[in-house]
């Protein structure tokens, strides 16, 4: 399974992952969005928002903000250690 942030979103991308047998779960929008964006009514918007409301959904997308923050600390573990190189 694929798991990315919003800023991902890219049909063309995602339609090529999934034809690839990889499950791909990217938010459309941010979130803060409450209706549907103006000339995306269906297809892989609509489905990513129908799983992502879904408790399973949910989880995966919690499951990818903690692994986010994992990488970002250690990435600042990284540059700190090696400054003083």
């Amino acid at each position: 399974m694929l798991l990315a942030d919003a800023g991902y979103w890219r049909k063309e991308q995602m339609e090529n992952v999934i034809n690839h047998g990889i499950q791909v779960l990217i938010p459309p929008d941010a979130g803060k969005r409450t209706g549907i964006r103006p000339g995306w009514p269906g297809g892989a918007y609509a489905r990513m928002r129908r799983v992502l409301s879904t408790e399973l959904g949910r989880a995966l997308d919690r499951k990818r903000l903690i692994t986010a923050t994992h990488n970002l600390l250690k990435l600042h573990s990284h540059q700190i250690s090696t400054a003083g190189a």
